[in-house]
């Protein structure tokens, strides 16, 4: 390969990446969820549970919140597979399919031409996989059965929730026998309905209920031992919510379902929506928190909104926010930040916000059961 002046080697680069997108690069290696317009996973370079690991498609960039981790493709290949740049180079040309002779071809026409027409195959493909999701959710919702009488309301009874005190929403169903994908076997599962902003579906939640219905399920894998949660989502729920109720001008919302009926049982005619993830209810944040207190090397979340980039979109006729907390996360300074952003996002729109905090360890289905046992808890 000849000699390349510094101006053409960047135009060439950039063609390079261009033709090797960082999502399809780093779906070889790890697992993404995509959420408005970026994607997550948990970070490869450090340990963690919550995805804190962002990739930007439309600039071919990836950031980790916690460990501060950045980079492209080529960074990629040379911090995660420990390749040095040329050999990253040559490996993004083998994907690329182009060999020595055609790598010299490359001008800044050709490389805007290539990047409209990959955002253009990106776009689409990722369209379809939308509607996919969003057809299997529904004809599992089409499945489901009502949940009055079923193991779903003897799963809410026993965490202390009358399902008909709650007004019977309509939003929750109950699934007889549902796959759980991570263990490969069929459970009984209540069966949420997610809608976006504009009322239409989206997807379902699904939490998946031990044979009684007395708890959730222990979902761990028969042949590894490995543990994987009980509440799955499919669709496209971000920006969406599970409505347990019509908006007002006062909607509560919080993360969980449970937390969810509990508040519309103890405060009856409250208004409801779950957003099943604080990410969800937060949005997006812009820039990077503060130093974490307690983990060295570790960045907070933003407690500022990016207002381009909402999570759960909240009607125009709501004037007052109750934010239902939960107060029982493994990292409550990091869970803190991401409720103060929600926060700041809906009073930058105008909304009045109150956080509503239960007891240390509890979130509010917790301190309802407490109650509702008769533990005096308050």
């Amino acid at each position: 390969m000849g000699h390349l002046t510094n101006h053409n080697e960047r135009w060439q680069l950039e063609d390079l990446k261009q033709r090797v997108p960082l999502v399809l690069l780093l779906e070889r290696d790890i697992q993404l969820i995509k959420k408005g317009n970026k994607y997550w996973a948990c970070c490869p370079f450090h340990r963690e549970r919550t995805p804190s690991f962002t990739i930007d498609a439309s600039k071919n960039r990836y950031y980790c919140f916690g460990c501060q981790a950045s980079g492209d493709q080529f960074s990629w290949l040379q911090e995660y597979h420990h390749l040095d740049f040329s050999a990253a180079r040559n490996e993004l040309m083998r994907l690329a399919g182009i060999d020595a002779d055609e790598w010299g071809k490359a001008d800044p026409d050709h490389m805007k031409k290539r990047q409209a027409e990959i955002e253009r195959e990106r776009d689409e493909r990722d369209a379809r996989a939308r509607r996919q999701k969003i057809e299997l959710a529904k004809s599992i919702w089409q499945q489901c059965q009502p949940l009055a009488g079923s193991l779903a309301q003897t799963y809410l009874a026993a965490r202390g929730i009358d399902y008909a005190a709650t007004g019977s929403p309509p939003t929750l169903r109950f699934h007889p026998s549902l796959k759980h994908s991570d263990i490969g076997s069929h459970h009984p599962a209540m069966v949420a309905y997610i809608q976006g902003p504009n009322g239409e579906f989206c997807g379902i939640h699904r939490t998946y209920l031990s044979d009684d219905g007395q708890s959730k399920l222990k979902a761990i894998h028969p042949q590894t031992g490995e543990k994987f949660g009980s509440k799955k989502m499919l669709g496209a729920p971000w920006c969406g919510a599970i409505r347990m109720a019509k908006a007002g001008e006062v909607l509560a919302i919080g993360e969980g379902i449970e937390t969810c009926l509990s508040a519309r049982q103890s405060h009856k005619g409250l208004p409801v929506w779950a957003a099943m993830s604080l990410g969800n209810m937060a949005g997006e944040g812009d820039g990077v928190g503060a130093p974490h207190p307690s983990r060295a090397g570790v960045a907070l979340p933003s407690v500022n909104p990016n207002m381009e980039r909402p999570g759960i979109v909240v009607p125009d006729n709501v004037r007052k926010i109750i934010i239902l907390a939960d107060n029982d996360n493994k990292d409550t300074d990091s869970a803190m930040c991401i409720l103060t952003r929600a926060a700041n996002r809906w009073r930058a729109e105008g909304r009045e916000v109150l956080m509503a905090l239960p007891p240390a360890g509890m979130d509010f289905n917790d301190l309802w059961l407490s109650l509702a046992q008769g533990s005096g808890v308050a």
